[in-house]
């Protein structure tokens, strides 16, 4: 994720070539564009162009068509565990785990995904605790926390983690995390870590089936 280009142009180049092709975009569509597609910049371009060809003359595009037509990125695949967790739904977690697993996901490196998904929930949710910053799961919601996120003063991002480049967590990946923070109190968050630590123990230092290690800690912090 640390290498996926800015909002701020991801943003910029979608409306450019929206405007170039004298289309629009509902609000979710642009949600689900962005979930699926990964923040590059001519990976976007490429699937923007897959779209006009795919709606044709019409002027709006719509979430159905981006879901139609849009390639999911392995990014896409790794949000799946990460919101089915973050919701709390035990099954279809399982069933994205098992998918990540099965596509060449080594485990360790599916539980460092999650240790980064519920690092960045904690810090979203004591932004949120101190009414720094709020997330609507609603129409414009992503692009608005986006703006506030990015406006908020530099000393009270200095403790979020940093890309290799000296970058901020993607902005867009820290409102899907808010959103998944709201299902958990700060308390069961900090528990879900400890849950994960666990799993690290265990991955690297017994004989356990890696895939139940996952599966019973995935359980587990959905239940916590």
């Amino acid at each position: 994720e640390g290498k996926g280009d800015a909002d701020e142009y991801i943003e910029a180049l979608i409306q450019s070539k929206l405007l170039d092709e004298a289309k629009s975009m509902s609000a979710d569509a642009v949600q689900a564009f962005r979930e699926l597609v990964a923040p590059n910049l001519r990976e976007i371009a490429n699937e923007l162009e897959k779209l006009f060809l795919y709606v044709g003359k019409r002027r709006e595009i719509v979430k159905e068509d981006v879901r139609a037509i849009c390639s999911a990125s392995r990014q896409a695949v790794i949000w799946e565990l990460t919101d089915q967790l973050g919701a709390r739904r035990i099954s279809q977690a399982i069933v994205a785990l098992e998918n990540l697993l099965d596509s060449g996901e080594s485990p360790i490196g599916v539980l460092m995904m999650l240790v980064g998904q519920f690092r960045l929930m904690l810090l979203a949710k004591d932004l949120m605790t101190r009414k720094l910053i709020s997330a609507d799961d609603g129409q414009g919601g992503g692009f608005q926390f986006t703006r506030a996120f990015e406006q908020l003063p530099e000393e009270t991002k200095a403790h979020f983690p940093k890309t290799k480049e000296g970058k901020l967590p993607n902005a867009w990946r820290l409102y899907r995390c808010a959103l998944a923070a709201k299902n958990f109190s700060t308390t069961e968050l900090i528990r879900a870590m400890e849950l994960l630590l666990e799993a690290n123990r265990q991955l690297v230092s017994t004989q356990l089936d890696d895939r139940l290690i996952l599966e019973e800690t995935i359980t587990k912090i959905a239940r916590t």
